[in-house]
């Protein structure tokens, strides 16, 4: 019986471990998504804008506030 329960511990352990890594690897992923997004949208405004103007990224607030671009000449 005492063997059925360290078995039963050790698999719970290496269970949870697991998720533990599979959660780290869903964050790491959702921040590269959105990275490559908003690239993405400063790419586009680059290819439509004439080349004497510049795009600057302002980061949107803690609270929620979307990222901005501001253009300039």
């Amino acid at each position: 019986m005492t063997d059925i329960i360290k078995l039963t511990s050790v698999l719970t352990v290496i269970t949870l471990a697991a998720a533990a890594a599979i959660a780290v690897t869903n964050s790491k992923t959702k921040d590269r998504i959105a990275e490559q997004q908003e690239n993405a949208q400063k790419i586009a405004l680059q290819q439509i804008m004439p080349p004497n103007v510049t795009i600057e990224q302002r980061q949107g607030g803690a609270d929620g506030t979307p990222d901005q671009y501001w253009i300039s000449q």
